[in-house]
């Protein structure tokens, strides 16, 4: 009998996690482990007009079991390492970075990825989008 129970406390685990597409991390935490989703800048007509920084925004999920977030940035469309103009480990209690419109140049496309890095180092899927600095 306690045998059997045991292996109906795992098949629902199991099916918990398969059904949700997750994983159950040892807090005992859904996660999904899916693409950051990205709010801004998703578009080809950013404006920085005199600003000193560029806000980036994702809508936040899991942020319990978040260590950070591995936010980059590439220059043109291409996610190459030399392509690579800024890279930064994000924590979760910081809703929107701001990165320096020094880094940025007028009619030049650029392209961020997002990564959830959760507790104990496994990393989500990366979300991207490119963007279009249109005046500076």
């Amino acid at each position: 009998m306690k045998n059997l129970c045991l292996l109906i406390f795992f098949f629902l685990a199991l099916c918990q996690s398969a059904c949700s597409g997750g994983q159950i991390n040892s807090f005992g935490d859904l996660e999904t482990g899916g693409s950051p989703r990205l709010l801004y800048p998703v578009t080809d007509d950013i404006t920085l007009d005199g600003k000193d920084a560029l806000s980036f925004k994702w809508l936040l999920s899991n942020l319990a079991s978040t260590d950070h977030f591995e936010l980059k940035i590439y220059k043109g469309y291409n996610m190459y390492e030399a392509n690579l103009i800024y890279k930064a480990k994000i924590k979760p209690d910081i809703e929107s970075p701001q990165v320096p419109a020094s880094l940025f140049t007028e009619n030049q496309v650029y392209t961020w990825s997002l990564r959830q890095v959760f507790i104990g180092g496994r990393k989500g899927d990366k979300g991207f989008s490119s963007f279009k600095i249109i005046r500076k």
